[in-house]
């Protein structure tokens, strides 16, 4: 098992040395700082958070000062850019730990370069993780630019379940709306469009990152990784296209309950001014026949109630026969 160092080493989490053969060799606080000045490829995973991190970066790992102060900077954008022979990429990833939102990205700052590469992160992110459990059952990458792949392809993996996710909840979203009409369907919609933003506002820099990545043109970046990172490129870009079409359908989905809505309203409506129609006329007929003046006719007969009720009853029927030759019922 690797050797896993505690704040009390500069922030390091665990350092290995690549045998490049797809394994690698659990390196101690010791052996760390002979190995990062020798020609094996090293990686370091570091949490940044912890105090020292930055003079380690520095005076140990030999990085400059525009190199440390990119890397350790308050919540970057996904961004890449190359820096004398080495690369500094920013990355999100999803936020699996619990009880936090996976939308919440986390992002991992990496510099890589021929001979080492320092991967940094505040928040446990899974992959770096995944990646070392590979290198110890001797599956790994070989080398820091496949490491560097590795690593943002399996970022893709826990992305591309949560964009599965969110398109699974808007197909089940969707039915629910054909099926019952409910105000609560307003608020499902508008949380799923949130996922899509929140999770698209890192996918379009990261995908311009990863695209800026293909395009450099480093010695030890082999065409190989290069083709593999034009992969993952292209497959964030897919998955951004997915988040598009979901919000596109969560705005259809939206407008087709506010349409269910306002014909529910106008059903309504329509049904309240019938009613309103039908009972104005006999309405005035009795409000006419209850004033107090004299000259009433029928005030002396007594069957003359009862001829009202019947002229009320034709007066109905007629209205009736009428709205519905005009086709209003």
């Amino acid at each position: 098992m690797p050797f896993d160092m505690t704040t009390q080493h500069r922030g390091i989490i665990f350092a290995l040395n690549l045998d490049g053969k797809g394994g690698a060799i659990s390196l101690s606080p010791d052996e760390l700082g002979e190995e990062i000045g020798s020609h094996s490829a090293t990686w370091i995973h570091l949490d940044y958070s912890t105090s020292g991190v930055k003079s380690w970066l520095r005076k140990t790992a030999g990085l400059d000062t525009v190199t440390v102060d990119a890397l350790t900077a308050e919540e970057p954008r996904p961004r890449c850019s190359s820096h004398k022979d080495g690369i500094i990429i920013i990355l999100r990833g999803v936020n699996s730990n619990p009880g936090q939102v996976r939308e919440d990205m986390v992002s991992i700052r990496v510099w890589v370069d021929g001979r080492k590469i320092i991967t940094m992160r505040q928040r446990k992110l899974q992959a770096p993780v995944d990646i070392r459990e590979q290198l110890e059952a001797g599956k790994g990458p070989r080398t820091p630019a496949e490491l560097l792949v590795a690593l943002a392809d399996r970022i893709n993996d826990f992305i591309s379940q949560v964009v599965q996710d969110i398109d699974e909840k808007m197909d089940g979203l969707e039915e629910e709306v054909l099926e019952k009409e409910s105000p609560h369907l307003r608020k499902k919609v508008g949380v799923i469009r949130r996922e899509v933003v929140v999770v698209r506002r890192y996918l379009a820099p990261q995908r311009d990152a990863l695209n800026a990545l293909v395009n450099l043109r480093l010695d030890w970046f082999d065409s190989t990784s290069q083709s593999r990172v034009r992969e993952v490129a292209d497959r964030t870009m897919r998955f951004m296209e997915d988040l598009d079409a979901v919000r596109e359908r969560g705005q259809m989905t939206h407008e087709d309950l506010r349409n269910k809505i306002a014909e529910r309203m106008n059903r309504i409506m329509y049904f309240l001014s019938l009613i309103t129609g039908i009972f104005l006329p006999l309405g005035l007929l009795t409000g006419l026949m209850g004033i107090n003046v004299g000259g009433m006719p029928g005030v002396e007969n007594p069957d003359a109630f009862w001829l009202v009720c019947g002229l009320l009853v034709v007066m109905l029927a007629v209205q009736l026969a009428v709205f519905k030759k005009m086709k209003w019922l």
